[in-house]
């Protein structure tokens, strides 16, 4: 006697929240500019059916996911990472829309960081101080959360030192914390479809050279280049962009320590990705007053 087999969901083969899966679908297709009536069709549902899925009351088969990410253009492994993607070139964004939502304005001129690129001071808000008082914080700034699930979605770089300045005011913040916190953009959570350019680096430097080649994927504030490059060792160099320098950024000196502190420990925790064990030295050398940025870094 042959038992009736179940079709496979989302849900099913990723492991996934269906709450968490909803958004997702919902970030998608707002991202794509397509209508619930034009996917629903699509996916062969009524638009009430799409509707509940979008709502976390109705679960999509595999193959349902897997045409969704076709029309709407992310990778299909955007539900094991919890993310939408869909792995582009940061080029600084114009207007106060972006993939779906509208920024205020004051965080919408020149946005050349992605969410990519947040990561790891977003989770650590998350974890740290809560994600309902992540939402609200965002949502007190006129930025929906779901924003912040799509790793092409672009702020400037206003935003992301006022993240950094709110995280610094918290009473739970200390430098270990948020050492330990960096600590984990060696994993592949913090890069989504970026990962697979980082697993098969056989070195520390190797990974870390990558990572700098691969810097374009997560923001076009600065421009990364290698200079003086020897066996175990090399000299980075960072030009901020024009829009930077209107900022002023490289003038306060208590905002550029702040930016050493927290891109120097980034690079040197990137440095172990997919468990290497020795970390590399990574030293600031130069802050120049053309807002140029110098880093050694040594194994």
């Amino acid at each position: 006697m042959s038992s009736k087999q179940e079709t496979p969901t989302i849900k099913t083969a990723t492991h996934a929240n269906p709450f968490n899966i909803a958004r997702l679908v919902r970030v998608a297709r707002k991202r794509s500019g397509l209508t619930q009536e034009v996917i629903s069709r699509e996916l062969g549902l009524n638009q009430s059916a799409f509707s509940r899925i979008e709502q976390g009351n109705q679960n999509m088969t595999a193959t349902q996911w897997f045409v969704f990410c076709q029309i709407t253009g992310i990778l299909p492994e955007s539900a094991q990472w919890g993310f939408v993607e869909s792995l582009k070139k940061v080029t600084a964004g114009t207007g106060r829309r972006e993939g779906g939502f509208t920024l205020p304005q004051q965080y919408a001129v020149s946005r050349g960081m992605t969410v990519r690129s947040l990561l790891p001071l977003i989770e650590y808000y998350r974890q740290e101080i809560g994600m309902y008082e992540f939402e609200q914080l965002v949502e007190s700034k006129k930025i929906k959360s779901d924003f912040f699930l799509d790793l092409d979605n672009r702020v400037n770089f206003s935003f992301f030192l006022d993240l950094l300045g709110e995280i610094k005011t918290k009473k739970s913040f200390s430098s270990k914390k948020f050492e330990s916190m960096l600590k984990k953009t060696d994993s592949s959570h913090f890069h989504g479809g970026m990962h697979s350019c980082y697993q098969f680096a056989e070195t520390s430097f190797e990974a870390l050279k990558v990572h700098i080649s691969k810097t374009p994927y997560y923001e076009c504030d600065f421009l990364y280049k290698i200079e003086k490059e020897k066996a175990s060792e090399l000299s980075l160099r960072m030009t901020p962009s024009d829009y930077l320098k209107s900022l002023g950024f490289h003038k306060n000196e208590e905002l550029v320590d702040s930016f050493l502190e927290y891109k120097s420990s980034y690079l040197k925790s990137f440095s172990i990705y997919g468990e290497k064990t020795q970390p590399l030295g990574v030293t600031p050398e130069e802050a120049k007053r053309s807002g140029e940025i110098l880093i050694r870094v040594s194994a």
